[in-house]
């Protein structure tokens, strides 16, 4: 039976403000310096895709007087585990290389990682500030070149945990011929070429989730620990980033089999609270889903518009 964590050691900070750096030619030839490689090259090599290069954005910064003082880093710290249950499908929304749907998860959950191909020159030690055994993640600088990569491969296992639950055939059988050139890759291990040569003569059902074991694998779900309360040592997980939060939270929904549902509104997947829900879960420190409630002001709109129109008639 799989173990379930209620709590992390790892709480993350939500900061006031964020600024975005664009890529413009000057840091292109920079980058070419440092990596011997052009920028769009190293990221078609990475993403295994076809991307722009001009107006792409490259870093999101917290400017050094808007980091918040040691004690006032409480106010927005969060427990993911206890106060986001939905971050792994919010997560799932961002769409690679779109400004506006990172920046609209940025500014309620912080920065997912703090990870950097490159650092800018002016970029600040992270802060991981420590206090008894709660873990202050603040995250103030982000290279989003290395977030859309992990942000493409944690996608992947959501659609492919919604195709297996949707059973749709003709995904699946992508999905097997995209997993037997996975392994014939020279950088691939025996264990994981072990594994296809154990499943690839079973049903397409079989095959698909013996494949998104191990993206789940890769991806890292965080690390276990434990934490002391009441006179009793307890289960806990220690995160690095958001993205392993959201790769949990997903293991979790695998483990409980669990069917993730288009909402009605953004059609978007989300993980039901209860089996009559239809729009996505509301997120951190709302009172109801956004969804929802764009939804319902939308017909209420149109309902309004086509009374006016027919009490005109």
């Amino acid at each position: 039976m799989a173990i379930h964590y209620d709590r992390s050691l790892n709480k993350f900070v939500v900061l006031s403000e964020y600024q975005q750096i664009h890529f413009d030619q000057e840091e292109e030839q920079i980058f070419e310096e440092v990596k011997g490689v052009t920028r769009k090259e190293y990221c078609e090599w990475i993403l295994k895709d076809d991307v722009k290069i001009k107006g792409d954005l490259r870093y999101i910064f917290t400017p050094h007087d808007k980091i918040p003082t040691y004690n006032d880093l409480f106010k927005t710290a969060y427990d993911p585990l206890v106060n986001a249950k939905e971050l792994y499908t919010e997560m799932n929304k961002i769409r690679p290389f779109d400004e506006k749907s990172l920046m609209k998860f940025v500014k309620r959950y912080g920065l997912p990682i703090n990870e950097f191909i490159q650092e800018r020159t002016d970029t600040l030690e992270r802060l991981n500030y420590t206090v008894k055994e709660d873990e202050i993640k603040c995250f103030t600088d982000m290279d989003v070149i290395i977030f859309n990569h992990r942000l493409m491969k944690f996608k992947k296992c959501v659609k492919l945990w919604g195709d297996i639950k949707e059973n749709n055939l003709n995904e699946l059988q992508q999905i097997v011929e995209e997993f037997g050139l996975y392994i014939k890759d020279d950088f691939i291990g025996p264990e994981k070429k072990a594994i296809w040569n154990k499943v690839k003569d079973q049903p397409l059902l079989g095959i698909a989730k013996a494949y998104l074991s191990m993206l789940l694998n890769e991806g890292y779900a965080g690390r276990a620990a434990t934490k002391f309360i009441d006179g009793y040592i307890v289960p806990a997980i220690i995160f690095n980033d958001l993205i392993e939060v959201s790769y949990y939270q997903l293991t979790q929904t695998v483990f409980n089999d669990t069917k993730l549902v288009e909402c009605h509104f953004c059609k978007d997947l989300f993980e039901p609270v209860h089996a009559k829900q239809h729009f996505c879960t509301k997120r951190m420190n709302e009172k109801r889903s956004s969804c929802e409630n764009t939804f319902n002001q939308r017909v209420k709109y149109k309902n309004k518009k086509e009374k006016q129109q027919k009490d005109k008639a």
